[in-house]
C-alpha cells in the first residue's frame, strides 16, 4: 500500500495532506442510503418525506414526528447521527484506507464488530456453574504433576 506524504508543495507553500473519506450516498427522492437521486429506482423506492418517512407530501403540510427510513429511529432521514449513516461512513473509511471493495469493507466492519470480548467470570459464584473453574497457578500444576508422578511410582 503506498504511503502518502504528510505535506506537499503547492505554489511555493507546503500544505498538509490527509486521506479524503467521502460521505455515504443518500438519495434525495427516497432518502435511503447507498444511491443518489439520479440512480433511484422509482418502481422500488417511492418519493418520501425526509423528515417523517411517510410518502412525499407538500412542504406546507406539517409532519407529526420524525422517523428515519434507514433505521426506523426517531430522527429525520437526513440526520448525520443515524446509526446506519454512521455505519456507512465507517465502511467508507475502511474502504478508502485499506483500498478495498465496498463489499469487502462491509465484511471487514462486521468482522471488527464481532471480535469476542473476554467474558467476565465471578469465581466466587462459580459453584453455581460447574463448568467454570478458577485458573490454576503454575505452582498448583507442578504440585499436582509431582503428586501424580509419586502415585505412579508407588503403584509400581
Amino acid at each position: 500500500m503506498p504511503i502518502f506524504p504528510e505535506k506537499i508543495k503547492v505554489a511555493y507553500e507546503y500544505v498538509t495532506t490527509e486521506i479524503f473519506i467521502p460521505s455515504p450516498f443518500r438519495c434525495g427522492i427516497c432518502y435511503k442510503l447507498g444511491h443518489t437521486k439520479k440512480r433511484c429506482d422509482s418502481q422500488k423506492n417511492k418519493p418520501t418525506c425526509g423528515f417523517c418517512g411517510e410518502a412525499a407530501h407538500p412542504s406546507e403540510q406539517q409532519c407529526l414526528r420524525a422517523k428515519c427510513v434507514n433505521c426506523q429511529g426517531d430522527h429525520p432521514s437526513f440526520s448525520k447521527s443515524c446509526p446506519r449513516f454512521l455505519e456507512e461512513k465507517e465502511i467508507n473509511a475502511i474502504r478508502v484506507t485499506m483500498r478495498i471493495l465496498y463489499s469487502l469493507a462491509r465484511e471487514e466492519l462486521a468482522r471488527r464488530k464481532k471480535i469476542p470480548q473476554r467474558p467476565i467470570v465471578n469465581y466466587a459464584s462459580s459453584s453455581l456453574h460447574s463448568n467454570v473453574r478458577p485458573p490454576l497457578s503454575y505452582a498448583k500444576v507442578v504440585q499436582s504433576t509431582e503428586m501424580a508422578a509419586d502415585l505412579n511410582l508407588s503403584s509400581q
